[in-house]
């Protein structure tokens, strides 16, 4: 994962008269859809160097344009709507991409390493179709608070990503990786009423190094999914199973316990009911962790 380095004069280059004529000049061809060669830009590992740069508050949305081969690390890039585009081959690692609105668009082969992509709006149907991330990587991305619904994830990496509190709601996640902190994240593979022809599934998904916590995985299934090896995970594919948890757990005397497991057991069993299987997480039924974990690893060899 590259860091920009030398931010200070990267962004002083933009700064001077013909810098800012350069830039200027840069945004418009953007915005029209024009290649950006033979207007003086510099090139960084093969793409156009526009590091830093900042994005002025009148240019806010880029329409049925192609942006091939460009560097656009560190630069200041919040509130864009981006509608019918095609982003290739791009660098945005760092960038501030807060307040992005992207709809009926393709991300293929692109860095957002480090990015800030917060409040963001990165999966929408529209137009009959939803937004495609094909081979992206999310490394240490923030995502707080971000929606994507209706996108497809094809091996796309979101190691280390600031993902608290979000939801891929009927999101497709192919070949993709998590790694580190996966906290109050909605895995939700249902078919919701937007229109969508396909299914939204979790396949040759890695969360071999992720820690997960307080996620909620509904309407998916994990044959093809690399679980992490944590104990406190209980893979439930039968209802049969709680309601064999459930009725060992009416013979137990009732307390604080026993009301939480009840609880707990009782959201296992909706999941179920919304197709595909149930993640149980023992930490998130404490303190009655232990005791919902043996009324189901009973209740799966009864």
């Amino acid at each position: 994962m590259e860091i920009v380095k030398d931010v200070a004069a990267l962004k002083k280059r933009w700064t001077s008269g013909a810098g800012r004529d350069l830039a200027r000049t840069a945004q418009q061809r953007i915005l029209r859809n024009e290649a950006l060669d033979g207007i003086g830009l510099q090139k960084v590992d093969g793409r156009a160097d526009l590091r830093c740069m900042t994005f002025p508050a009148s240019l806010r949305e880029l329409s049925g344009v192609r942006i091939r081969r460009v560097d656009l690390s560190g630069a200041k890039l919040a509130n864009l709507r981006i509608v019918d585009a095609a982003i290739e081959d791009c660098r945005f690692e760092g960038a501030d991409c807060r307040y992005w609105h992207l709809r009926g668009s393709s991300v293929d082969g692109c860095s957002f390493a480090r990015a800030d992509l917060r409040d963001s709006t990165l999966g929408e149907w529209f137009q009959g179709r939803g937004n495609y991330y094909r081979g992206v990587s999310f490394e240490a991305a923030r995502f707080l608070r971000a929606t994507t619904s209706a996108a497809v994830y094809d091996d796309c990496d979101f190691s280390h990503a600031e993902l608290d509190r979000v939801n891929f709601w009927q999101s497709s996640l192919i070949r993709c990786r998590f790694a580190g902190g996966v906290r109050e994240v909605v895995f939700d593979g249902r078919m919701l009423g937007e229109g969508k022809p396909t299914s939204n599934p979790m396949e040759f998904v890695d969360l071999t190094d992720a820690t997960i916590d307080g996620c909620e995985f509904r309407g998916v299934t994990f044959d093809t999914v690399v679980l992490p090896a944590d104990p406190a995970l209980i893979r439930i594919r039968d209802t049969g199973v709680v309601d064999r948890a459930l009725v060992a757990l009416a013979g137990i005397p009732a307390d604080s316990g026993t009301a939480i497991a009840e609880v707990v057991l009782g959201h296992v069993r909706k999941v179920l009911a919304m197709g595909g299987e149930a993640l149980v997480n023992l930490r998130d039924a404490e303190p009655a962790g232990t005791l919902v974990g043996r009324l189901i690893r009973d209740a799966s060899m009864a």
